[in-house]
């Protein structure tokens, strides 16, 4: 079974495979560049999962069984701005979507991201690291590391999957 992930980013990747080996004994994982066709920001639940649906197909055309599409972005609430991320599962024939939990972003970010900007620079230059969203993330950033964001990814692409492979509850 070849189970394609549609981005190049090792977090994404990462999570794929271990989630893979939760739920199949043979597989493979293989990483595509895969566009989104959404904004590098989005700021809708409904634009992350258009996103990641995106990356899923663009995914599967590379001879796998499963494509799979992870997008992040931020819902605006009048609570505060809020950071999470949709994954979309599909075998072209059915399609799984679930979601991360979500974390309130500081003010100070938020209003950068308002000004157009993207969230991965914004936080490398809060924090002074690099890549920060090819690595911690900025949910392990904000949570000090107590939820990292191939973990958080996981509990996303299970719930995605569910609805294709276990589909007695989805009938």
């Amino acid at each position: 079974m070849i189970i394609a992930v549609g981005s190049t980013n090792p977090t994404k990747i990462e999570a794929v495979s271990r989630v893979a080996k939760k739920l199949f004994n043979d597989f493979k994982v293989i990483s595509v560049d895969a566009p989104s066709g959404v904004k590098d920001m989005p700021f809708s639940s409904d634009e992350c999962i258009t996103g990641a649906k995106s990356r899923a197909f663009k995914a599967l055309e590379n001879g796998a069984d499963y494509g799979v599409g992870i997008e992040g972005g931020i819902d605006e609430t009048k609570h505060g701005m809020f950071l999470n991320a949709w994954a979309v599962v599909t075998n072209g024939d059915e399609i799984g979507i679930g979601c991360t939990s979500r974390i309130m972003l500081p003010e100070r970010v938020a209003n950068e991201l308002r000004k157009g900007r993207e969230l991965g620079p914004v936080m490398d230059e809060l924090t002074g690291k690099k890549d920060v969203k090819k690595h911690e993330g900025t949910t392990g950033i904000l949570t000090m590391g107590l939820i990292e964001r191939s973990k958080s990814y996981e509990e996303a692409i299970i719930s995605a999957f569910m609805k294709i492979i276990n589909k007695d509850y989805y009938e």
